[in-house]
């Protein structure tokens, strides 16, 4: 049986800072390190740090990500996405404590150092790839060609897992979205995790299906942090028998 469809706090920090989870002080700002010890303790397993600044090419913040990974408690796993584009950054990026690393393959420009990593470095760097509709697309929205033929090939190459990020827009994966996702799923035997397009925790029920053909994770930035609904919305969202008028469980 597959494991519950799991929600993934996305967290961008820019300036060595990010918003914290709701709580006592909605809307305030701090550490990595103490966001990633607020999401632990409202219940998360794995945190996805997106490094604003790194992918803006205006420096980094993996010291202040590292200093998450090494002294918030240990007992979260850290996914890091920046601007992996090559040997230096990658290093980096690795030495940063983060569990694993996603490299944006649309965004690189050397086909033949993402395979080389993909090899190399096979169960710590994950295949980032940004769809819009049905076309890979690159972080502009630029399609750069064939998806399936895309992830056929990364596949190829031994990427232990896939982060498929929805780039339309929309506040939530559309059925034909969701029919794509569905193909990936069916296409890979990796894990594959689901970014975006998540409005309501009712978004994330509409995934549950996907689960048992390989979507393993939801990974949710705004709604979450914002307040629109709590973690422990998304962890009762994702149980297969979900009523969302009942707003909770369905009763036996």
């Amino acid at each position: 049986m597959p494991k519950l469809l799991e929600t993934i706090p996305e967290i961008s920090v820019a300036g060595g800072r990010c918003q914290l989870p709701p709580g006592d002080k909605n809307g305030a700002t701090g550490t990595p390190r103490q966001a990633l010890v607020g999401w632990h303790n409202q219940g998360a397993r794995t945190v996805f740090f997106v490094d604003e600044d790194a992918v803006a090419g205006s420096g980094d913040n993996l010291a202040a990500i590292s200093d998450a990974a090494h002294k918030g408690g240990g007992r979260v796993h850290l996914i890091y996405s920046g601007d992996i584009s090559n040997d230096e950054r990658l290093t980096a990026a690795l030495a940063s404590g983060a569990s694993q690393i996603v490299l944006e393959v649309a965004d690189s420009s050397d086909a033949d150092w993402v395979r080389d990593t993909l090899k190399h470095q096979h169960q710590r760097v994950l295949a980032g790839i940004n769809i819009h509709g049905g076309d890979a697309v690159d972080r502009h929205g630029k399609s750069v060609g064939d998806l399936y033929g895309l992830i056929d090939d990364l596949a190829t190459y031994g990427s232990p897992s896939f982060v498929i990020s929805e780039n339309s827009g929309r506040d939530h994966w559309f059925h034909k979205d969701r029919h794509v996702l569905a193909g990936i799923c069916e296409s890979v035997s990796a894990p594959v995790f689901a970014r975006g397009a998540v409005k309501h925790e009712t978004d994330i029920h509409a995934l549950v299906p996907l689960n048992p053909q390989g979507l393993v994770a939801v990974i949710v930035g705004k709604p979450l942090t914002e307040g629109a609904f709590t973690l422990e919305d998304a962890v009762t969202a994702a149980e297969a028998r979900y009523d969302p008028y009942e707003w909770g469980p369905p009763q036996p």
